[in-house]
């Protein structure tokens, strides 16, 4: 059995039918999505192809507080869309688009002896898509956004379809379909801090802290 070293993880905030979505990168350059009940990988992202043969590492996930709308058809209920972003060593940014599905689908066999045949087990189906427009625009513009603005370490989102990313001396928000992005230099003092998940640090924190009142 293969052992990988974990290196960035995020955890949704938003519940599904698997639970909190777990993300973690690997120390062999692919990111392994979990559910939360029962720690099964839901599926493995593939690793970025590289020229010197050595893939670059994840350094940073996330995954937005809202998701998108539900859909629905006739016998299968769609669960909404859920995504989650990737950034990799070289600076560039990858996001995985997740379907999932729960089909109630019901035993009518004529065989059976029962006037109503019980319902057979949900499954959960998931879906998987990689933003191709990330992919294209990384492709065409990567090697100038990063000798222009240094390569990426931390990501977030501010909405679906819109991120915050940061490198060594900016703050950049990248819109998706959008022909410009918009920076921040920072000074070599300042520190950019990209998310603070304030309920999950708050209980980790001695009673007293947690009574303070900060920013008086």
């Amino acid at each position: 059995m293969m052992s990988y070293m974990f290196e960035p993880t995020s955890v949704s905030n938003i519940l599904t039918d698997c639970g909190y979505l777990i993300g973690l990168g690997c120390s062999d350059a692919r990111v392994r999505l979990y559910d939360s009940p029962t720690g099964s990988i839901l599926f493995t992202c593939s690793c970025i192809d590289s020229v010197s043969g050595h893939s670059p590492l994840p350094v940073s996930i996330a995954f937005p507080s809202i998701i998108s709308e539900q859909s629905a058809e006739s016998s299968i209920t769609t669960l909404p869309k859920h995504r989650f972003s990737v950034l990799y060593t070289n600076g560039q940014l990858r996001e995985w688009k997740i379907t999932i599905k729960q089909s109630n689908n019901v035993n009518n066999s004529d065989e059976s002896d029962h006037t109503t045949s019980p319902p057979v087990p949900t499954k959960s189906i998931i879906g998987v898509g990689l933003n191709k427009w990330l992919v294209k625009f990384w492709r065409t513009m990567g090697e100038e956004i990063s000798r222009s603005l240094g390569v990426f370490h931390s990501v977030d989102y501010i909405e679906p379809n819109k991120w915050l990313l940061a490198s060594n001396r900016f703050l950049v928000v990248l819109v998706s379909h959008k022909n410009i992005i918009q920076t921040k230099v920072l000074s070599e003092s300042e520190i950019a801090v990209v998310s603070i998940d304030s309920r999950n640090i708050t209980s980790r924190l001695a009673p007293p802290l947690q009574r303070k009142l900060y920013g008086t």
